[in-house]
């Protein structure tokens, strides 16, 4: 989370933003050399909720516990949640999530085809089509957008592959990441044996 200084106080730039679409993808804590525990972060984020406007959305997952937690200080905003029975919702087609189903209110209404495995990057693609969607952009042109997405580097970054070994490189290091990018790969490859490396 970046900070500027202004006089004593520490303010969040994120509160300077003037967004009309925010996606709350999920608040856990972090940054213990900032704040005291999960419920200064929750404060924070709920400071940027409340910078959205009447006419603006807030996106979250409907089964983030902390995220809930913070919109119910305060959101004036319309809200959008995602997860089955809500009005977003994304369905596996392969094991690793590289192929998947896009409903919205109950309809499914796309497919996306694209070069990034996991459970929890199907999620965030789902937000990103859940708010361009809210911007004007026709969910099967989002859909469609996502198949030439290029993922960030040392996100699942497939370093090379020889003798069937594949290697990847991945920048995870908070728990609930880590977890996250070991289920994405067994998801993909079956139960294997993982190997860290660092530098």
């Amino acid at each position: 989370m970046n900070m500027i200084q202004l006089s004593l106080i520490n303010v969040r730039k994120f509160i300077h933003y003037n967004p009309r679409t925010l996606i709350v993808n999920n608040i856990s804590f972090d940054h213990a050399d900032i704040f005291d525990d999960l419920k200064a972060i929750q404060r924070q984020f709920h400071h940027m909720i409340r910078t959205i406007p009447a006419s603006g959305l807030v996106l979250s997952s409907a089964s983030e516990q902390s995220a809930k937690e913070t919109l119910a200080l305060g959101c004036w905003s319309q809200q959008q949640f995602l997860g089955k029975d809500n009005e977003w919702f994304a369905e596996r087609i392969t094991n690793d999530a590289s192929h998947f189903a896009v409903f919205h209110h109950g309809e499914k209404v796309a497919e996306v085809k694209w070069n990034v495995v996991g459970q929890h990057n199907m999620h965030n693609a789902l937000m990103a089509i859940a708010a361009a969607h809210h911007t004007g952009i026709a969910i099967e042109d989002a859909c469609k957008a996502l198949g030439s997405f290029v993922n960030a580097k040392r996100r699942l970054e497939v370093k090379g592959e020889v003798n069937s070994i594949t290697v990847y490189d991945d920048f995870a290091h908070h728990p609930e990441a880590i977890l996250a990018t070991l289920t994405a790969l067994r998801d993909k490859v079956g139960w294997w044996s993982s190997y860290s490396c660092s530098a």
